[in-house]
């Protein structure tokens, strides 16, 4: 088997090992995106809801009411480190999986250029094979004129 035609097989399982990275890479995206999203909104909620505190205290608010408001601001303040995290998290994750689908990417494109060249080399081997069957078939046939 010629040495293009066996880089073309391992080619092929690299180029579906890069498309399940791809993909991988692709969900994570997803993944992130939403979880920012997510912290974007809480993040909205805790200044409208601080507003608010502001403002129901300027009219005047018993205690316990502004106790309440004050545990659940706090409560909002956790789940908005806790969010950060997470967002931190796949936002690692991500760009671990980038590299990974870059580094795949960029040995398939070099294994191609030497499967190219390969094939090139085997090519002009062939067409010089060929070239001299046909130039021994003439040097038969002129032979045999003599």
């Amino acid at each position: 088997m010629k040495r293009s035609k066996r880089l073309e097989q391992i080619s092929k399982i690299t180029k579906g090992q890069e498309e399940e990275i791809a993909r991988a890479l692709a969900d994570c995206q997803r993944r992130f995106q939403a979880q920012q999203k997510q912290l974007q909104d809480l993040e909205l909620y805790f200044q409208q809801y601080s507003q608010e505190i502001v403002q129901v205290s300027g009219a005047g608010l018993n205690i316990s009411r502004y106790q309440n408001m004050q545990l659940f601001l706090g409560n909002l303040t956790k789940a908005i480190e806790q969010q950060k995290t997470i967002v931190e998290q796949l936002r690692r994750e991500y760009e671990h999986k980038k590299k990974l689908w870059l580094n795949k990417h960029n040995r398939n494109k070099a294994m191609d250029n030497i499967t190219d060249r390969y094939r090139l080399q085997e090519d002009i081997q062939d067409e010089k094979k060929v070239q001299r069957e046909i130039d021994d078939r003439a040097a038969r046939q002129d032979g045999g004129k003599d």
